[in-house]
């Protein structure tokens, strides 16, 4: 991830979850655990809300440092 550029992971195995568990990214579509409209809400969800989506990048790209 590039520090503060907002991104929704689409996580396909618990590797790729507990990854981003561990840097604190809280905004995380787990496709083994969620259903379709599930992935959907969140995603749409976190682009109406693009300043919550940026302090969560930044927040964690601080945690990698």
């Amino acid at each position: 991830m590039s520090p503060a550029v907002g991104v929704v992971p689409l996580v396909y195995g618990r590797e790729f979850s507990g990854w981003f568990t561990a840097v604190g990214y809280p905004l995380v579509s787990d496709c083994t655990t969620q259903d379709e409209r599930e992935v959907v809400a969140l995603t749409l969800g976190t682009v109406e809300q693009r300043a919550a989506l940026a302090a969560a990048a930044a927040q964690s790209s601080n945690a990698m440092a």
